[in-house]
């Protein structure tokens, strides 16, 4: 049986904690079993292995190559996403990151052991995988992680606001690498492809993972892939075991992770240019409006949905629908075009008389000035047919008396909007 003093010997800290002989958490396999290749890299801490390779600009994954993300503008993502911080940033500013964890959740016992960390260098690709041999080794990824991290000035992820950058944040808090006040991870530019991809997304597609998104739009199909949901059990097994066939399909799960956030953002990027000269599928383009309108950037809105507000005739492959017709006169009015507004809501009572929304924004054009207010009471009651309420009442009654008064039946007192 081992001694006390033996026994406390081991669980005192020595002088400093850079110092201490750290035991790994799970009885492990001799280390000769865990080799996983690429190469140790010493740190402070420690040491860290680094899982590194190298794509040229025309490695295809999927459908398009690497090297197309690299050359697309960025101007137009401070006004889709809202973030002023993306502003002036290039393409091969980016940092490309995605971790896998211990859990699911983002707790504080949850950690990253695996970080897939991607970025242009010349005329190639370079995908860095750092890999937690042992939990003891956290610190020195860590750090390995913020040369990284400090290397580029703009962040690419895929949920990494809700998921990646919390459970970084907090790992890198509790190794003390950095205080609360300078985890700035969250304070970073930062592109988070889910939210984008969602909003233009999601009337087309049945959902948007990262699966979903790499058949349906990128054509990049896993086989046998590791599912998200097993990773923090073949990590276990691999602490537990020492053998490397645990995680070698989880190391490959999150390289191709990476590789499909650069040309999931090479196919975002360049289809939300707010050009109606771009073609979309119909729930694409409206999702983007909308997006725009949120974003309070109605003229933008307005531009990829260009086709609709104007007497022209519109290309052949630009599909009208009542969606499109809708967010088309709603940021007409917006951008202050009354005109190009009443001409949308127009063609959309063409398409549906009864349209609730169409009736509205044309009762609204029509009786502000007084410019046809008989029309405005004809449609009001229309309205109050198809969806009646007591505003809809007030809103007839109110117009009554506006044409009674303008026709000279009623004093003018008490002037009424509608």
């Amino acid at each position: 049986m081992t001694s006390l003093t033996a026994r406390l010997d081991r669980a005192l800290p020595s002088s400093s904690l850079d110092e201490r002989s750290v035991e790994p958490l799970f009885a492990v396999a001799d280390a000769t079993q865990r080799e996983l290749g690429g190469a140790l890299r010493s740190t402070p801490y420690g040491p860290c292995r680094v899982i590194t390779t190298r794509y040229p600009l025309t490695h295809t994954h999927g459908d398009r190559a690497l090297g197309t993300y690299a050359s697309q503008p960025l101007a137009h993502l401070p006004q889709l996403t809202g973030d002023p911080r993306l502003k002036d940033r290039v393409a091969r500013d980016a940092l490309f990151l995605d971790i896998e964890a211990t859990g699911l959740d983002h707790g504080a016992g949850t950690f990253a052991f695996l970080i897939g960390v991607g970025l242009f260098e010349g005329d190639s690709f370079i995908l860095h995988q750092l890999f937690l041999d042992d939990p003891s080794q956290e610190r020195a990824m860590l750090h390995v992680l913020i040369e990284l991290l400090d290397s580029r000035p703009m962040l690419i992820t895929f949920n990494g606001k809700s998921y990646d950058l919390t459970v970084l944040g907090s790992r890198l808090v509790m190794q003390r690498l950095w205080t609360e006040r300078e985890c700035d991870l969250k304070l970073r530019p930062h592109l988070d492809l889910l939210h984008l991809t969602r909003s233009l997304e999601r009337e087309r597609l049945p959902n948007t993972r990262l699966g979903t998104l790499e058949r349906e739009i990128l054509d990049f199909h896993r086989v046998d892939d590791v599912p998200g949901h097993l990773v923090p059990a073949c990590y276990h097994h691999f602490l537990r075991t020492g053998e490397t066939s645990a995680v070698e399909g989880v190391i490959e799960h999150n390289l191709h992770d990476v590789l499909s956030m650069v040309t999931l953002a090479d196919h975002v990027v360049g289809r939300s240019r707010p050009d109606p000269r771009i073609y979309r599928e119909p729930e694409e383009r409206d999702g983007l409006a909308r997006l725009l309108l949120r974003r309070r950037a109605p003229a933008s809105g307005l531009a990829v949905l260009a086709n609709f507000i104007q007497e022209t005739e519109a290309p052949s492959w630009a599909t009208e629908t009542a969606e499109a017709l809708a967010t088309a006169a709603v940021a007409a009015r917006r951008a202050l075009l009354p005109e190009r507004s009443r001409y949308a809501w127009e063609r959309l009572l063409e398409r549906d008389p009864l349209h609730e929304e169409a009736l509205r924004g044309l009762i609204r054009l029509e009786s502000r000035g007084a410019r046809d207010l008989p029309r405005a009471l004809g449609l009001a009651r229309r309205l109050e047919a198809v969806a009646p309420s007591p505003a809809a009442t007030r809103r007839v009654q109110r117009l009554k008396r506006r044409v009674a008064r303008s026709s000279g039946r009623l004093p003018k007192t008490d002037l009424c909007m509608v």
